[in-house]
């Protein structure tokens, strides 16, 4: 069932606090040397009266480098930053304490490092704490820095999933789909060919419109990448929409951030590859298993529009059951549930219990990481749609024989 209610996640470490710099940080079980190309995409708890200001969202594409003394630091077009604490444990979860600064306390990002997988892992944290001097809040993701792709590593067959926070401008209807979209489909990506197009699919849109898929995407040094990306919608006064995207290739998985803010949108994409049928299928009981999560939501009514970031884990057993545990930003818990099914080459579909919504996702080759996007405009006050993305929790050690 899909519920919300006021109570604490028991989470352990995911629960997210403030260090108001009397309190030790503990040294990280986990000790890694890693570059990742990571993405941001936050917004203010409130965007205001509709319609919606693109100053009210905060997308980046930027470097996160976590060294073997236990610091990380950001980087940027425009330097490094000071390094600062992380926290990896020996089953994936992730800690990293972000600096307040303007005398506003540290507090902690919460999230998952892919510690099953030692080939370009993935990552996220999630920014719940909204403070008078950073009051965005949302989702940070990332893979790793890879030196080695090639165009052979686009090529394919892949699953898609985007959602944008939309700059309708004066004069616009007041509806959903004109603060928010989001987006599920499928995309084949051929060699790259000077300027022509070498991406087309189709999708389904929150707005409940199909919408074809077209455009290039480009491979440029350190796994990085350009992605611009053609949404045709026949039904639409605008017809297509051009939007272009920072994005990064890693393991079967490409990650961009959409921050041109001009173009009417902003936003987050994130594509898996999909499994090569008939050699390769997946299977349920290789989906199932327990995943840490992150979210960033976007409230869709044009009356109380807003964001929100969360944390939390994900269960699929292996018998076709989910449930998602989760706690936002204002420490408040929920939970959805229901069943999914797995197709053979990775497309997830959930039924939420309680309001039989359906939600798509896909599974990464590996079975490590996955994703799944609410694409649903409930008719309900607090209407809104979730992007979701899951890492597999590293299992114990087995016990050293003697």
């Amino acid at each position: 069932m899909r519920t919300r209610h006021l109570g604490y996640l028991a989470l352990g470490l995911l629960v997210s606090c403030a260090d108001g710099g009397e309190e030790s940080t503990p040294d990280s079980e986990v000790l890694v040397s890693s570059s990742f190309n990571f993405f941001s995409f936050r917004g203010l708890p409130g965007f205001g009266s509709f319609p919606i200001s693109p100053s009210v969202v905060f997308p980046d594409s930027l470097e996160i480098n976590l060294r073997d003394d236990g610091t990380y630091t950001f980087e940027t077009s425009s330097g490094e930053g000071s390094p600062q604490t992380y926290l990896l444990y020996e089953d994936g979860r992730l800690r990293i304490v972000y600096p307040g600064g303007g005398g506003a306390p540290s507090v902690y990002w919460d999230g998952a490092y892919e510690l099953v997988r030692t080939d370009n892992p993935d990552l996220f944290v999630t920014d719940r704490s909204s403070l008078s001097n950073s009051q965005a809040i949302g989702m940070l993701y990332g893979t790793q820095i890879d030196t080695t792709v090639a165009n052979a590593d686009i090529t394919g067959p892949w699953h898609l999933f985007s959602s944008h926070v939309v700059f309708a401008g004066t004069g616009a209807v007041s509806s959903p789909n004109n603060v928010g979209l989001n987006l599920h489909g499928a995309v084949s990506v051929v060699e790259p060919n000077g300027s022509n197009d070498n991406v087309s699919g189709s999708g389904s849109e929150s707005s409940g419109r199909t919408v074809t898929l077209g455009g290039t995407l480009g491979l440029l040094t350190n796994g990085k990448a350009n992605l611009t990306l053609r949404y045709t919608d026949s039904w639409s006064s605008q017809g297509t929409e051009a939007r272009v995207f920072q994005a990064a290739v890693g393991k079967d998985v490409v990650m961009a951030v959409d921050r041109d803010e001009t173009d009417g949108e902003a936003g987050m994409l994130m594509m898996m590859r999909k499994f090569d049928v008939p050699t390769t299928v997946a299977t349920l009981n290789d989906v199932a298993g327990d995943y840490y999560v992150g979210a960033y939501t976007t409230f869709v009514n044009p009356s109380n529009p807003g964001a929100d970031g969360a944390v939390g884990t994900l269960t699929l057993s292996n018998t076709g059951n989910f449930e998602f545990t989760m706690v936002g930003s204002r420490g408040i818990e929920f939970q959805y549930t229901g069943t999914f099914v797995v197709a053979e080459d990775g497309l997830l579909t959930f039924t939420v219990s309680g309001t039989s919504e359906t939600w798509r996702g896909a599974v990464n080759r590996d079975y490590k990481t996955l994703v799944v996007m609410d694409d649903v405009v409930e008719n309900r006050t607090n209407t809104e749609l979730n992007f979701f993305f899951a890492i597999r929790e590293k299992p114990p050690d087995p016990p050293a024989v003697r």
